[in-house]
């Protein structure tokens, strides 16, 4: 790796937006072939790096160059003309527009014969490019009817086989796949690699690095903390290069106790994507619930939430039947939920006081509920930001201006300061760095202490195991076993998650 061509090399970045320093002589070195994994908790400055090398953002000082030269990109359109590729974690592509033309059009032009699009040729190529990766997708679908994983698997290949990129980052781009999807994923990574391609991969999941990577660096508070070869590095090293301080491990997240008072009772509780799923929640407890892709998880909360109709069975909260409530009347109630998506669960155009007090009118309304008390309006979002540790810099400011980690916290603000008592987390941890990760599980712990409940997602194996008290395992909408905690292993979820029971 060493002897290889450097293509890619920063001296002295520096990046100022105003009030803050972003970037602090940042030195960063990417060679031909390489893999390299680019870390830092939200906020750190990776992402403000990579867009100055996509032409997102202008420097401030510094130096950049392109394979030995130096360049000064200004524009997306600059730096994709030196070959640099940005895959984010977000995908944005042409919804109205097939899967082949989606990836065809990256090339600038379609194939024409006589002034006519040659449609033909463009499948063909469409499809030819997506074999060679191992995914499946229908060229001549319409991306607006693509899941969430499929789109990004679409924005991954579209990038990786552009005939001009020479050098690709990748934000997060595994977050919503699945480990057969991952592992397609580094597959075609590595043989690009292979080939010369040069790789920045950026990522939350720290024991991809050890997968994927040759080497890593490590961003805190917009300096180089940790540069290395990941062959001479444990997970204690990232860890500690990250947070800045020795990580302590989560297991004391876990409540230890439950207590015998049902909060929440599903039973026999069947729909299009659930089949006859029974359990009880009680009070203080963390359930996890697990499960592969289509196993169900997201749809179970989303019944229990009441954004997914119980067409058989019932749901009690709190001795009283809810499963004909609205997600309003049972949001009311107290049962909160955040999604998987924070897409689709915050408004981004609001300030980030209003998001946290969405669901909390009540609360801060005079008693005829015509007009907000300004004083109460004002306490109450100061409670919750510092009891969650919720950065805002203006109560004013828009949430899409906050981090991926703040923007998680202010879903988990609008449950709290919605008086909720059952907290739905569908995948609560996902796509935010391992900082605040901890403080999430803190969140979680400080909640159950205080006698609230919680069901929670993940496809994170050893959250999973680490956190609740008990785990329902899920596949194909159905329950496969309910393990107690004193049960929980890695070997078990596997297996009744692949129904070997």
């Amino acid at each position: 790796m060493l002897n290889r061509k450097v293509v890619l090399e920063t001296e002295n970045i520096e990046k100022k937006f105003p009030g803050v320093t972003a970037l602090k002589g940042v030195n960063f070195g990417l060679r031909k072939g390489e893999i390299k994994g680019l870390l830092g908790k939200n906020g750190a400055g990776k992402s403000t790096l990579v867009k100055i090398l996509a032409g997102l953002e202008k420097k401030t000082k510094g130096e950049i160059s392109f394979f030995g030269k130096k360049e000064e990109p200004t524009s997306v359109q600059d730096s994709e003309n030196l070959g640099f590729r940005f895959v984010s974690q977000e995908p944005v592509l042409m919804n109205d527009l097939s899967v082949a033309e989606n990836i065809e059009f990256r090339e600038k032009s379609l194939k024409k014969s006589f002034g006519v699009v040659n449609w033909a040729e463009i499948y063909r190529e469409a499809k030819e490019k997506i074999t060679k990766t191992g995914f499946e997708l229908d060229p001549k679908m319409e991306v607006r009817y693509l899941t969430v994983p499929e789109r990004q698997i679409l924005l991954f290949l579209r990038e990786v086989t552009s005939s001009n990129a020479r050098i690709i980052a990748l934000d997060e781009v595994t977050t919503s796949l699945s480990s057969a999807e991952r592992k397609k994923l580094y597959e075609v990574i590595h043989r690009e690699a292979q080939n010369g391609k040069s790789f920045i991969y950026i990522s939350h999941e720290l024991n991809e690095i050890f997968e994927i990577c040759d080497t890593v660096t490590v961003i805190r508070d917009g300096k180089v903390t940790l540069a290395g070869e990941v062959k001479n590095l444990k997970l204690f090293d990232l860890e500690k290069a990250i947070v800045g301080e020795e990580v302590k491990k989560i297991q004391s997240v876990k409540s230890h106790r439950r207590n015998q008072d049902k909060v929440l009772i599903v039973k026999n509780v069947s729909n299009e994507k659930i089949t006859d799923i029974s359990f009880n929640l009680y009070k203080g407890e963390i359930l996890g619930v697990y499960g592969l892709r289509s196993s169900g998880r997201t749809e179970l909360l989303k019944t229990i939430f009441g954004l997914l109709p119980v067409e058989k069975g019932k749901i009690i909260y709190r001795n009283e039947r809810i499963e004909n409530n609205s997600f309003s009347q049972r949001n009311s109630k107290g049962i909160g939920f955040v999604p998987e998506d924070r897409e689709i669960g915050i408004f981004f155009n609001l300030p980030i006081r209003d998001n946290v007090l969405m669901g909390a009118w009540k609360r801060i309304c005079g008693k005829l509920g015509l007009f907000i008390n300004k004083r109460k309006q004002e306490k109450l979002f100061k409670d919750i930001i510092n009891k969650l540790s919720l950065y805002a810099p203006s109560p004013n400011i828009e949430v899409t201006y906050l981090s991926g980690g703040n923007k998680q916290k202010a879903m988990i603000g609008r449950c709290f300061a919605g008086n909720s008592r059952v907290y739905l987390f569908d995948e609560v941890s996902k796509g935010i760095d391992i900082g605040v990760k901890y403080e999430v599980y803190k969140i979680m712990r400080d909640l159950v202490s205080c006698g609230n409940s919680i069901i929670f997602t993940s496809s994170d194996v050893d959250e999973i195991i680490s956190i609740p008290d008990r785990v329902i395992v899920l596949m194909k909408g159905q329950v496969m076993r309910i393990i107690p905690r004193e049960e929980i292993s890695e070997e078990k979820l596997m297996r009744y998650a692949n129904g070997l029971i």
